[in-house]
């Protein structure tokens, strides 16, 4: 089975429908008519990183660790770096 997820952050369908039904999208139309479509419910703490990394992981925030788009890198130093990819990664042996 092949699966392709499309997000679109921020994205509702209620507001596509009317250009995939004016055929302003399409190509996202036929995706959508031809397979299945659904609404996400977003995680608590609602922000792009923390629901995309939710999604990747199966897991909940308070697992990933990802809450927003910045971290504290040096709590002694007061510092904040933005969050990348390796920050959410969940250890193999930790049940979601």
């Amino acid at each position: 089975m092949k699966v392709l997820v499309i997000g679109i952050d921020r994205a509702a369908w209620n507001l596509f429908d009317e250009f995939l039904l004016d055929n302003y999208m399409p190509n996202l139309k036929k995706l959508k008519n031809s397979g299945y479509s659904g609404i996400l419910q977003s995680t608590e703490l609602p922000t792009t990183p923390t629901a995309w990394q939710t999604f990747l992981t199966g897991c909940n925030p308070s697992k990933h660790k990802v809450l927003g788009f910045r971290k504290y890198s040096s709590f002694e130093k007061n510092t904040l770096t933005l969050v990348n990819t390796s920050d959410g990664r969940v250890p193999n042996n930790l049940s979601c």
